[in-house]
């Protein structure tokens, strides 16, 4: 009887089957949560005692096992659904050149990897770990990719120190990609080398990465990578990423970790009122610096709100004279207050109040609509 799971590659060998509902599945895909059939008797993973998940880890070692003994074989675990904690070991053997897919697998239980060597390619695509995730001085020779994977739990991809020292910070990850990959939790990267290209691309952090002692090349890429999380608290970890991107001369993630720096400051208690409205301002008006065309929008914004209140303080004067004064502030800010008094005599107060708040918005716009051209292209 055929497995259930869409082109099971273990339909060879004396594999069980067991039955799903009305569906039939073979060991390695049979499904987690827990069902009952028509008789009561519950089935799935969930269901089997620590016997059962023993054996069932064991059955997975032996077949790792095989698969390094035969030729030109490679390590495909696609879609199995691993019930408890499990260990993975030096995969493939070195100099066997073989690859390992784990694609659209499920692990229930915590992955450790134990100073694991991956010699070959490594995939673990579209992954569900939902408990830890524990990669921990684990190193990829070749090329990794954590594509699609979602991290329920903690994600910890740190190498101890003394271990990079022994091995003089040995390469942990040569070629890897994140690109959108979910981290629920926390995500450590300590000590970790990125040798070649790194894809963070459209990666979603549920809280702030660490990547202390981290050494990064140019060949890195953040574009929508996306930071949920900005307390006062993951200030420093923000501030270490914008230290590193500027020592790789990736200026436009540096802006991308000074503008979270500064989210996660405006959540500090005891920082100054003046300090949290400037810092405030500064985000609405321009994204931190980073964006040209804040500034602009809000530019004709506010010269249509000024219009309508010169219009509605001076209702006697005609249309082109509110144009007039308009202008006058934008290009000669204050200059209405040198003004003769023949000219003067019938502005009530309010003019003068607005025109001076006009004069000051409109400068500090076009302050940060320059500021924010000059940095793309320092950033370019």
């Amino acid at each position: 009887m055929d497995c259930a799971y869409k082109d099971c590659q273990f339909t060879s060998g004396n594999i069980s089957k067991y039955s799903y509902g009305s569906k039939h599945y073979c060991l390695f895909h049979l499904p987690y949560e827990a069902k009952e059939d028509e008789k009561g008797n519950k089935q799935g993973k969930a269901t089997w005692d620590d016997g059962e998940k023993s054996d069932f880890k064991e059955t997975v070692y032996a077949d790792f096992q095989s698969k390094q003994k035969l030729h030109g074989e490679n390590f495909n675990y696609t879609g199995t659904i691993f019930p408890s904690n499990f260990m993975l070991i030096h995969l493939p053997a070195e100099g066997s050149k073989k690859n390992a897919v784990f694609k659209d697998c499920h692990f229930h239980g915590d992955l450790e990897t134990d100073h694991a060597i991956f010699y070959e390619d490594v995939s673990f695509e579209s992954v569900t770990f939902h408990k830890r995730a524990l990669f921990r001085n684990a190193t990829f020779s070749s090329g990794v990719s954590f594509k699609g994977a979602t991290f329920i739990g903690d994600a910890d991809f740190s190498i101890d120190h003394l271990f990079s020292k022994k091995y003089d910070y040995r390469c942990f990850f040569n070629d890897v990609d994140f690109t959108r990959a979910d981290f629920k939790q926390k995500a450590w990267f300590n000590y970790c080398r990125f040798v070649n290209e790194t894809c963070f691309i459209e990666t979603t952090f549920g809280k702030a990465p660490d990547f202390a002692n981290a050494v990064f090349n140019e060949d890195i890429r953040f574009e929508g990578a996306k930071f949920n999380s900005a307390e006062f608290e993951e200030a420093p970890y923000y501030r270490l990423l914008e230290k590193k991107m500027d020592e790789i001369g990736a200026l436009k993630y540096k802006a991308i970790f000074f503008a979270k720096e500064q989210d996660c400051m405006i959540h500090f208690k005891k920082m100054p009122l003046t300090q949290i409205l400037a810092t405030f301002i500064y985000r609405i008006a321009s994204d931190y610096g980073r964006s040209f065309l804040q500034p602009l929008l809000w530019f004709l914004v506010f010269q249509g709100l000024f219009y309508y209140l010169y219009d509605f303080f001076r209702p006697p004067l005609a249309k082109a004279d509110t144009v007039t004064m308009l202008v006058m502030h934008i290009f000669r800010p204050f200059s209405f207050l040198g003004l003769p008094e023949m000219y003067t005599f019938r502005w009530p107060m309010e003019i003068y109040v607005v025109g001076v708040f006009h004069s000051i918005i409109t400068y500090a716009l076009v302050t940060l609509f320059l500021l924010a051209i000059r940095r793309t292209f320092r950033m370019q």
